[in-house]
């Protein structure tokens, strides 16, 4: 019978099978190097997890800088009507022919961390989005995200960081529709995943809140009196029957 192998570390005597496993356990668990950020001064015992900490740096430095530009002079992507000033930084790109839009609103200093409060000051301004983005296109599809960075502690001296988004179901919304029953239930929706989210004994907390994402598109249903006439290659055929009804029921 052939005896298995069995190797020790040197550092804590520990037994391994394999001596890969002996190596990565010294490189891991007792390395002694360390590698510090310059400017807040924090460890970490590997240069990949202190590189993405320098990103969380370059994104915090530019959000405060975007923070301070809308302080200073309004926002023209701003949505606020009769020459309201926006309360909080607000970014606004369309897509696909400018039927889809996408509207970022971007948390004030007071509330970076508390995601209720931050969707409570955001309410009124979402349902004005929907709103002016209804009037404009009689009828629009929209859903709800928000992007948070969540933050745990992996040993005494290291950080981990996330960041994750939550996002609600689409639903439409129509002319002389209310919209506050449907942006409320939204963010309900976005407060249920995040919860769930922190309590599967992972240790993630809120670090930060990034945004909330308005995204709203065209929708145009067609009504029960609607025809569309065949293209000139199909009705040469005479084969397809298009049928178009004079009243507003839908056929049986």
């Amino acid at each position: 019978m052939m005896m298995k192998r069995i190797l020790l570390s040197s550092l804590c005597e520990k037994r391994f099978n394999l001596k890969s496993n002996v190596k990565k356990q010294e490189r891991i668990i007792h390395r002694t190097k360390s590698h510090e950020c310059v400017k807040c001064k924090m460890t970490f015992t590997s240069i990949c997890n202190l590189k993405r900490h320098s990103e969380l740096h370059d994104d915090d430095r530019r959000r405060k800088r975007q923070r301070q530009n809308s302080s200073s002079q309004p926002d023209p992507s701003s949505l606020q009507t009769d020459g309201a000033t926006p309360s909080r930084p607000v970014s606004r790109s369309r897509s696909a022919f400018n039927a889809f839009e996408t509207i970022k609103i971007y948390p004030s200093a007071a509330v970076l961390k508390d995601l209720e409060l931050f969707l409570l000051e955001c309410e009124s301004e979402t349902i004005e989005i929907i709103e002016r983005r209804t009037r404009e296109e009689r009828g629009t599809k929209f859903y709800l995200g928000a992007k948070i960075r969540f933050v745990r502690n992996v040993i005494e001296t290291e950080l981990e960081f996330c960041e994750s988004y939550f996002r609600s179901k689409c639903v439409t919304f129509l002319l002389n529709e209310p919209a506050e029953e449907k942006v409320k239930h939204g963010f309900e929706k976005i407060k249920t995943s995040c919860e769930e989210f922190g309590d599967r004994d992972s240790g993630w907390v809120i670090d930060e809140i990034l945004f909330l994402e308005v995204n709203t598109c065209l929708y145009h249903p067609l009504s029960a009196s609607t025809c569309i006439p065949l293209s000139p290659f199909i009705a040469k055929k005479m084969v397809v029957i298009n049928i178009r009804n004079s009243d507003a029921k839908c056929f049986l």
